[in-house]
């Protein structure tokens, strides 16, 4: 019984070692809901996304900033064809775009012109790129990161379809790229069990036909 019980301690503490520690946090309080969990994807309600750049953590530090993008959902994102540039390099806070599903483009507002052509169809996810920290580079859907979820999603109390996508960073939890993005619809995923949970699971069940066997057998 107590090899029983170890093996179902070390499960525990082996399943809450896949779990992320990142804390994703409100932009601003009492204009954006709280985080929406397993938002990776979102589909774009009509043709037409407008987005605003917010936070570009290297711009901010007077560094060469992010370049922030889009990809279609199952598309292979180690290709960077698959991936989609809204904001690049130069685009100051602020700055303005469209990403147009009619024409498949993204259109640079401030400038008048194409940012991005790009091809595909379906819900999209989002992806940030860093060239002035380690060229790291994050995507919305978790499973496409290594080391977890660095993604919130927080929706516009004033105006639903709006949503603030905030990026953080998995060494300080700080705001790394912030864009207002609108009108999408989250796409919430139900993850399928992990293998850690799935033992930990058999393992309380063993624990507790154990339990019961012995109550029984104590009740004779």
């Amino acid at each position: 019984m107590k090899l029983l019980y170890r093996t179902v301690i070390a499960l525990a503490v082996l399943f809450s070692s896949q779990v992320n520690a990142t804390i994703i946090q409100n932009p601003v309080p009492g204009v954006y809901s709280e985080d929406i969990d397993g938002t990776g994807y979102f589909s774009v309600t009509g043709t037409s996304s407008f987005l605003t750049e917010i936070l570009d953590i290297g711009e901010a530090f007077g560094l060469v900033g992010n370049v922030f993008g889009f990809y279609f959902e199952g598309a292979d994102v180690t290709d960077t064809n698959n991936l989609h540039v809204v904001f690049d390099q130069t685009d100051a806070k602020n700055n303005q775009a469209v990403i147009n599903l009619n024409n498949n483009i993204v259109i640079d507002v401030d400038n008048n012109s194409i940012q991005s052509v790009f091809t595909g169809a379906g819900d999209i996810g989002f992806f940030v790129f860093l060239p002035s920290f380690g060229n790291q580079i994050f995507f919305s859907d978790a499973s496409l990161n290594v080391g977890g979820d660095f993604f919130g999603s927080f929706q516009n109390l004033n105006s639903p379809s709006t949503y603030a996508l905030l990026f953080a960073s998995p060494q300080t939890n700080g705001q790394i790229e912030l864009t207002i993005a609108g009108p999408l619809t989250p796409i919430q995923r139900v993850s399928a069990p992990s293998v850690f949970m799935l033992l930990l699971l058999a393992g309380i069940w063993q624990l507790r036909r154990k339990s019961l066997e012995q109550l029984t057998k104590n009740n004779k």
